[in-house]
């Protein structure tokens, strides 16, 4: 015959905590009852958890994506006005007397080469920057979402 649930002796009011491996506290309530917060609020807490780190990662993500962008939208603006720039050199070139002397065109090319080392470092600068802003965001995202002990007086 199976035994009937006994409820521990009644304790002073313990404190609650959701820590790993430690037994769950069970809490006399009045007329014998017993419960099991931990126990009954840990997967809540644990999918509450989740839930809000994986909203600040999207929003670090989106904070990162967005600074990225913008980044690369000046870059393209560069882009295009070195290659007016060259372009334009270029024709000037042509119209004076049908061809570049030889010194113009390397001076031409060493410009080009300038341009695109310029903006290879933008790049990389705008890339560190993006990866700096989602750091950033992930530093206080774990801030905010690391799991605090639940303590009842």
């Amino acid at each position: 015959m199976a035994k009937p649930h006994t409820p521990p002796p009644a304790a002073a009011h313990r404190s609650t905590s959701t820590t790993a491996g430690a037994p769950p506290v069970v809490e006399p309530r009045a007329g014998g009852a017993t419960i099991e917060p931990s126990m009954f609020v840990l997967p809540y807490l644990e999918v509450s958890r989740a839930l809000l780190r994986a909203h600040h990662d999207a929003l670090a993500m989106m904070e990162a994506n967005r600074t990225l962008a913008d980044a690369l939208r000046v870059i393209v603006r560069r882009q295009q006005d070195l290659a007016f720039e060259i372009a334009e050199q270029a024709m000037a070139r042509a119209e004076g007397d049908g061809q570049a002397p030889g010194e113009d065109r390397a001076t031409m090319f060493h410009r080009a080469a300038d341009a695109v080392r310029e903006l290879g470092e933008a790049m990389i600068t705008a890339q560190l920057s993006a990866l700096d802003t989602l750091r950033d965001r992930a530093r206080g995202a774990d801030a905010d979402v690391r799991p605090s002990s639940t303590t009842r007086h």
